[in-house]
């Protein structure tokens, strides 16, 4: 008798065992199946958004972007210009010696002699800090000045001075003819270089400085 009560104990054990096991297999389903389905739910959700926000970037650029392209400001462009700038040294007559004083000066190229010695007083003042007369650097400032325009330097400008040129804004007012003509009697008497400019490059300089701002001043 106590055997088969230990047989029906033992068999109940082993049906809860297995009504356990079985119960945490289901339960287990039921838990994956769940996790599916909102993994499912949420990468419908993703997708839905992706798409709106697609759509709203697409509706953006096809709208906005016409009006920000008409807003936009169109690059700016360098103003082309003819005038250059050589070292002082290049101006005839100057040289180390008063090259270097100029220097000392803060004067170290055509522009700034220019910037300076456009009017009587800058002359002076500056002729009187490197110890030569103002004629003198009343001429470097017209070379300077003339030297402005591409295909005027050194002895050109010298020349021209010598023609009776002394600024860009008197050059702007020769003739291409009548001052071929002057500068090559100019030339012989005083040697200044070896070919004179043919009229069509006097012409083009002409042309160059009426487009120059005058800034040489007799006082």
């Amino acid at each position: 008798m106590s055997y088969l009560i230990q047989q029906m104990w033992l068999c109940l054990l082993l049906a809860a065992l297995l009504g356990t096991f079985i119960g945490w297999l289901l339960g287990k389903s039921s838990c994956r199946s769940k996790l599916d389905d909102l993994n499912e739910n949420w990468r419908r959700k993703f997708d839905d958004s992706a798409n709106e926000y697609s759509r709203n970037l697409t509706e953006l650029s096809t709208t906005a972007a016409p009006d920000i392209v008409a807003q936009t400001p169109p690059p700016a462009i360098a103003p082309v210009t003819n005038q250059s700038s050589y070292d002082i040294e290049e101006v005839e007559g100057i040289g180390k010696s008063y090259g270097k004083k100029l220097r000392d000066l803060g004067i170290s190229t055509t522009e700034q002699l220019l910037n300076q010695c456009c009017n009587m007083d800058g002359r002076i003042t500056v002729a009187e800090q490197i110890g030569i007369e103002d004629f003198v650097v009343r001429k470097w400032a017209s070379m300077s000045d003339l030297m402005r325009i591409n295909g005027i330097e050194g002895q050109y400008s010298e020349l021209l001075v010598y023609a009776g040129i002394d600024s860009a804004q008197d050059l702007g007012q020769q003739n291409a003819n009548a001052l071929h003509s002057k500068l090559s009697t100019v030339n012989i008497e005083q040697n200044r270089v070896k070919v004179v400019p043919d009229e069509s490059s006097l012409a083009s300089m002409i042309d160059q400085a009426k487009s120059l701002q005058a800034i040489m001043q007799d006082t």
